[in-house]
């Protein structure tokens, strides 16, 4: 068992005394090109000086052969500069967070999640556009609307429509969403900006940052009310979206479907609740319109607690 704090036996140590926890014994030899206690100072003495302070090993290395001069490979000095503790973040500028935090929502009308869905038609290679909002906190369809193409300034008369009572009521309000033109519309962002809604996207080339959504496009067209066939037209569409005895679509989803995470209660029934204990989304790590990634943390805006 080790001991926390105790040194770690060297290979020789390791050989005498029959291997670590793994029982490996380690190499029975010392490699012939491994650096002396000497060569091993002169590594960082040369790293931390003032020429090459500022530089990585992979500039170090080909800068100094060009003097005629090798003290060690890249990865060599890689090693001394971990070893010595020098590979942490340095200079002014924060640290770049590998996962930023996600968003919370406590409560309804916090965080909302829209997107796009194709929906076919009878005309080959011709699809009209559903755009949905829903609730992350309820799974509640804040609105859901079918158009001939997908536009921002469709996206922000829509989010103007549905978001406005919930921006007005005072509490904060983000809006998620993948990186799709509409979204990233200057159109859309501007209406965002004039509602006090702050704007969320997801990571580049992270297709599960807007899952909600997705995951309710496939419920959606996979139940068996939806067409077997395409639909004949856009008001065609628009019916079925918006008739709940022929699909289930907003009204039928947010009356008579359980949510998942709550599969005791409704869209509906949640959405009228008093906000519980704090329920944890999976994390949209997003990008806000000024290029920083708009997460508790990282995006200089607080979200209303992913």
């Amino acid at each position: 068992m080790r001991v926390p704090g105790a040194l770690e036996p060297d290979a020789s140590a390791l050989a005498r005394g029959g291997g670590g926890d793994d029982q490996r014994r380690g190499p029975a030899t010392t490699p012939h090109n491994k650096l002396s206690a000497e060569e091993e100072a002169e590594v960082l003495r040369v790293a931390t000086s003032a020429d090459f302070a500022d530089l990585s090993p992979n500039q170090i290395v080909p800068h100094l052969a060009t003097h005629g001069i090798y003290i060690g490979s890249e990865s060599t000095i890689y090693r001394r500069l971990h070893a010595a503790g020098m590979m942490r973040h340095r200079g002014r500028a924060r640290a770049p967070s590998r996962r930023p935090r996600a968003l919370t929502a406590t409560g309804p009308d916090q965080l909302y999640s829209w997107d796009i869905t194709y929906l076919p038609t009878k005309i080959s290679g011709r699809f009209v556009y559903l755009y949905m909002i829903i609730d992350i906190w309820s799974r509640k369809i804040i609105a859901a609307e079918v158009h001939e193409r997908e536009c921002g300034a469709i996206a922000a008369d829509l989010v103007e429509k549905t978001c406005a009572a919930a921006a007005r009521s005072g509490k904060p309000l983000w809006l998620h969403s993948d990186n799709g033109a509409p979204m990233r519309s200057a159109t859309l962002l501007t209406m965002l900006r004039k509602l006090g809604i702050k704007a969320s996207f997801s990571r580049p080339r992270t297709s599960n940052d807007n899952a909600y959504s997705e995951s309710l496009f496939r419920t959606l067209k996979y139940r068996p009310s939806y067409p077997s066939r395409p639909f004949n037209d856009l008001d065609a569409a628009r019916n079925w979206v918006a008739n709940s005895s022929t699909g289930t679509t907003k009204n039928t989803y947010t009356a008579r479907s359980a949510s998942s995470p709550r599969a005791i209660a409704t869209p509906d029934a949640t959405s009228r609740s008093s906000p519980r204990a704090r329920r944890p989304t999976r994390p949209p790590a997003p990008n806000t319109p000024n290029g920083g990634p708009a997460t508790p943390a990282t995006g200089t805006q607080s979200p209303p607690s992913t």
